[in-house]
């Protein structure tokens, strides 16, 4: 027994040993140049001098100016769409889920304007221009990072509100200050449709080339004719829509969206218009109609918000009886072709005349046989004409004049059913889901704007007639153009004569969108000019309000400052303003960042010694 266990434990004694051994030679070694290795992976990129830069670049990546960019979520949330009526919003998804467009074709460029004009009281309450713009733009989503939109400051003869609207325009984080525009020439030149400029010569401004009329009129009548165009230069809604198309080309956009003011538009909106505008180009069109719909009370961000697609507001803007009203629509216009074509708005027609009514008609042309069942033409030159098509059906005339269209009434009649109090509850939850269905279609094809609130004085209309109600809406229009007249020339009696070479060189049908606000100018030209510091200060401020865009410039890594995207909205003054800050940037960054010697980072020198000694060690 003792033998046996003195040779169990010299076996236990050499296996021991053996582990050991094993250990120290073999295990050991081993960790020690795993450790080294380690070392030297983890000094790697600080011995090749990119340590400063957190990826393998050559460390310039870590010394620019990065601009954020905005991404937008553009689209509805299936909860939400569920908050309206299940039954209407799935009938609007199944109708608009068979108009999808085909994603694999190019996209065409577009750029967004919104007119912001005159409350025009009684129809409108006085901040119902500027109470909208700020809800939209708190509450709509934000648009792709390549569709610009701008906000077109127009002529406004209220000094105070338009201040306000102004300034309200600038407060807000989602429009940049690059993103605001002015309508120019300002409002006071207006005077020089009524004054005489020269009274040596006794020559009237009318008699200018630009806005002479030939015809031979009294006094009175001439006196009347120049306060109309007075009004027309004043209100300018055809005249910036061709300056909106104007902008869009000169800055390389293929699309202008031009839009009337007081607009919501749904988180959809620049998804389903970007499919509208290729079908168009596809299909040779140089418009496209953007039908409208009219809220009926007061908007709140519970029912209008950034997730509001149309299918949601579609769903709640069938009345109680049925109803589904589509207003006169808007008019997005190719930004060449149409002018090639002499498709453009009649500046000449004024604020209630149906202004954008007649570019409709000759957009979609009825076919020659007319009647009751008056169709488009074949030769229709815009996308959507099938609203003014179901319109002349609904009047049986073939003369377009806008308005509204009853959309329940043109669907029961073509389906042959029953609507209104003739039609059981069964029949009319039918008709309203084909509805639905019907404009999920047309929304599909089209895009959707809603108008927003009137804000009607107390003792006028209310929001449920005007959105309702043509004739209410036309009689209030006209006594609001007679209030506006006269505040336009109690206006004009209070501003300064206007410089003959001023009153020579205007063109009362035309109007250029400009960054600055030409009223501002009139005042600070009375004034000293500011100095170098007070322009850099307002400089500075401008550039920094760019990250708060939603149009903002992306960055170009081949160059040292930063670029616009192919179609920029910012004018050269602002582009010159950017670069330059980039540029400071660029050198302010390069002076403290890590120095370069003979084409290696200064860390280079130091860290390979480091590494080396480190691998030494460890090993």
């Amino acid at each position: 027994r003792n033998v046996s266990c003195r040779a169990s434990a010299r076996v236990r004694h050499r296996a021991s040993k053996s582990a050991a051994s094993f250990v120290r030679r073999r295990l050991v070694p081993s960790a020690k140049t795993m450790l080294a290795l380690a070392s030297l992976v983890a000094l790697a990129p600080v011995a090749a001098g990119f340590g400063d830069a957190g990826a393998f670049d050559a460390g310039g990546e870590s010394t620019r100016t990065v601009v954020p960019q905005t991404h937008a979520r553009v689209g509805g949330d299936g909860a939400a769409v569920a908050d309206a009526d299940d039954a209407g919003a799935d009938a609007f998804a199944s109708g608009n889920a068979k108009e999808n467009a085909n994603p694999s074709d190019p996209s065409p460029s577009f750029a967004v304007y919104r007119m912001l004009g005159n409350d025009m009281w009684p129809l409108q309450g006085v901040g119902q221009m500027r109470r909208n713009s700020v809800f939209a733009a708190r509450h709509e989503a934000a648009p792709p990072p390549d569709v610009p939109v701008f906000w077109i400051v127009n002529r406004v003869v209220d000094a105070a509100e338009r201040e306000k609207l102004t300034q309200a325009l600038a407060a807000e984080k989602n429009v940049s200050a690059d993103s605001v525009l002015f309508a120019n020439p300002p409002l006071r030149d207006a005077k020089c449709l009524l004054t005489e400029v020269n009274a040596l010569s006794r020559t009237n401004v009318t008699t200018f080339a630009a806005n002479h009329d030939e015809t031979r009129e009294n006094d009175s009548e001439k006196k009347k004719a120049a306060m109309d165009r007075a009004v027309t230069f004043a209100q300018a809604q055809n005249a910036v829509r061709n300056a909106a198309v104007k902008h869009a080309r000169d800055f390389g956009y293929e699309w202008a969206v031009p839009l009337d003011g007081n607009q919501f538009l749904p988180s959809d909106f620049f998804s389903l218009l970007r499919d509208a505008l290729r079908e168009a180009d596809k299909k040779g069109h140089v418009a496209v109609l953007i039908p409208m719909l009219r809220v009926r009370e007061e908007q709140t961000s519970a029912l209008y918000h950034p997730r509001a697609d149309a299918a949601l507001l579609a769903a709640r803007h069938v009345r109680e009886d049925g109803k589904f009203a589509v207003s006169e629509p808007q008019v997005a216009l190719h930004a060449t072709k149409a002018e090639a074509l002499g498709f453009r708005f009649d500046p000449s027609s004024a604020y209630g005349a149906g202004n954008k009514a007649g570019l409709v008609r000759r957009l979609c042309p009825a076919a020659p046989r007319g009647g009751a069942d008056a169709k488009t033409d074949s030769r229709a030159r815009a996308r959507c004409c099938e609203l003014v098509d179901m319109k002349r059906r609904q009047q049986g005339d073939p003369y377009y004049y806008g308005a509204e269209l009853d959309l329940t009434r043109v669907v029961a009649k073509e389906a042959k059913m029953k609507e209104g109090k003739d039609a059981t509850e069964t029949e009319r939850d039918a008709l309203r889901g084909l509805v639905l269905e019907t404009a999920a279609k047309l929304f599909a094809r089209c895009a959707v704007s809603v108008r927003l609130f009137n804000y009607p004085p107390e003792d006028g209309p209310s929001q449920l007639k005007i959105a309702t109600s043509v004739l209410t809406r036309a009689k209030t229009r006209d006594e609001a153009g007679e209030v506006f007249r006269e505040k336009l020339d109690a206006y004009l009696e209070r501003a300064p004569n206007p410089k003959p070479e001023t009153c020579a060189a205007l063109d009362a049908t035309r109007a250029t969108l400009v960054a600055d606000d030409p009223e501002e100018i009139e005042k600070s030209s009375s004034e000293t000019e500011d100095d170098d510091a007070t322009r850099q200060t307002r400089t500075r401020t401008r550039t920094e309000n760019a990250p708060n865009a939603r149009f903002v410039p992306q960055r170009d890594t081949a160059a040292a400052g930063l670029v616009l995207p192919r179609a920029t909205a910012r004018t050269a003054d602002a582009k010159d303003d950017i670069l330059r800050d980039a540029s400071a940037a660029e050198k302010k960054t390069s002076a403290v960042g890590p120095e370069r010697v003979g084409g290696f980072s200064a860390s280079f020198f130091v860290g390979l010694p480091c590494s080396v000694i480190v691998a030494v060690a460890a090993w």
